[in-house]
């Protein structure tokens, strides 16, 4: 798939990206949903995090070679939120 401009993250080679869904508990409002995202984002080989709030989800796309499920729910959980559930 082309990416066109602006993401530097797009060169990750798509052949090793994975796709979870995390449930997470403890997002109230659309501001916790973004901070969430945020630092979803903020990790180095996350290609792509959406957060969905009334499902209390984040779908995170990401280079597995260089960051983890665990590395995920970490993040999450240093911005105040729990994991409950990883697939």
């Amino acid at each position: 798939m082309y990416h066109s401009g602006g993401n530097e993250k797009s060169h990750l080679d798509p052949e090793i990206m994975k796709t979870s869904v995390l449930t997470i508990e403890g997002m109230a409002c659309n501001g916790c949903a973004d901070s969430v995202e945020k630092v979803l984002s903020a990790l180095t080989a996350v290609e792509s995090a959406t957060v969905n709030l009334d499902a209390k989800e984040a779908t995170v796309t990401y280079a597995e070679s260089s960051v983890k499920a665990n590395d995920l729910s970490q993040a999450v959980s240093d911005a105040g939120y729990t994991v409950t559930n990883i697939q």
